[in-house]
């Protein structure tokens, strides 16, 4: 289930920066703080992580098919490809000294404590969000259903009264 949210985010990702405006223009500030961006957040990591687990999940539903044909796929998904992707989408988004000041926010303590609790804040997040949506999905159906059968018995005493 991992592996599949991990595919999913890189493709979700990928796809992204596919989709950047190819005609956006990307000055060298710009360039540079985002790939040190990149770099902070642990993109790179992330990436290598990501296609590391798709390739066991392909070799685990495929293994007829010899290493040396997935080492040639490994090989062929190069990461720096893909942050070279993404740097247009981030352009476009943000000037330089956006990025300059985020950077600098992410190299101090705080920015650090954010950047090593994020992964584990929006697990958690993910699940207290669900639960919560389970919550207001219980209360909906019950307030249809309350709906419903009061719609119902006003039908039913108007037909008594007829």
């Amino acid at each position: 289930m991992k592996t599949l949210r991990l595919l999913l985010l890189f493709l979700a990702l990928a796809a992204g920066a596919a989709a950047a405006d190819p005609g956006v223009t990307v000055s060298k500030a710009q360039d540079a703080e985002i790939r040190r961006m990149l770099r902070l957040t642990g993109m790179s990591r992330l990436l290598e992580q990501v296609i590391g687990q798709m390739i066991e999940s392909f070799k685990g539903k495929s293994p007829e098919i010899p290493a040396d044909v997935w080492d040639k796929l490994r090989a062929e998904m190069d990461v720096e490809e893909a942050i070279n992707n993404f740097v247009p989408l981030y352009a476009k988004y943000y000037s330089a000294e956006d990025l300059r000041a985020i950077n600098d926010f992410y190299e101090t303590p705080a920015g650090r404590r954010l950047l090593e609790k994020m992964p584990q804040l929006m697990a958690e997040s993910m699940t207290v969000g669900e639960q919560w949506g389970q919550q207001v999905a219980k209360r909906v159906q019950e307030r249809i259903e309350a709906e419903l059968k009061a719609r119902h018995e006003a039908a039913e005493q108007k037909k008594d009264k007829v």
